[in-house]
């Protein structure tokens, strides 16, 4: 059974429309979501900088990693975080 050109069209059409429809809730979700998860997420890294920069340099900063360290293979993390 061969196709003809106005059925061609309609399925082009319609397939348009839910490409449209598809590229429309992308939009809502990064507005929505995207958006709104990084900004939460730059506001955490910013909070863990700043932590960072209080014991940056001072005597408690290895007493501190050491302690993060511990606590963080104690309970099963995996930390990128090398003990000085």
């Amino acid at each position: 059974m061969r196709i003809t050109a106005n059925e061609k069209h309609e399925i082009a059409s319609a397939t348009l429309v839910k490409l449209d429809a598809l590229a429309n809730r992308r939009q809502v979700w990064q507005r929505d979501f995207y958006d709104k998860s990084n900004k939460g997420l730059y506001a955490l890294l910013s909070e863990c900088l700043g932590m960072y920069y209080e014991i940056k340099g001072s005597p408690a900063e290895v007493r501190t990693g050491h302690m993060v360290y511990t606590i963080s293979r104690a309970h099963g993390l995996q930390s990128a975080f090398i003990p000085c």
